[in-house]
């Protein structure tokens, strides 16, 4: 709980809190139901769509004028970057965040079921 506690802290440098974030692994030991299931595929696709700041490569399958699309759509993605990328931060460091609750959030859950399962089995 502390390290989440550090990693979201407001004065945590945006980039080290990034890069933590980044480096943790999906290792949460949960019994395999069709809900679980589901939560973690919803999860798994966080994990791949988190960084709404990353551009996907700029590229046309048309032969002749392909490469003018192309140049095309780097200079209006150049143009547009100017306005949209402090905005595509904020956003990329709030869904950094939130993939940081969820993933402590997944690994109580599976933390509390393991102990309800004791106390049903008797063991103290």
């Amino acid at each position: 709980m502390k390290r989440l506690q550090a990693l979201l802290a407001g004065d945590a440098d945006p980039g080290e809190r990034l890069a933590a974030i980044d480096s943790y692994r999906l290792r949460i030991p949960l019994e395999q139901g069709p809900q679980d299931e589901a939560l973690f595929d919803a999860y798994r696709r966080m994990l791949r769509l988190w960084n709404v700041a990353e551009q996907p490569p700029i590229a046309s399958h048309r032969p002749i004028v392909g490469p003018v699309l192309v140049r095309a759509k780097r200079l209006v993605r150049r143009v547009l970057a100017f306005e949209l990328e402090p905005m595509l931060e904020r956003q990329a460091s709030f869904n950094h965040a939130a993939v940081a609750i969820v993933r402590f959030l997944l690994a109580e859950i599976g933390r509390l079921r393991r102990r309800v399962r004791e106390l049903e089995d008797g063991r103290p």
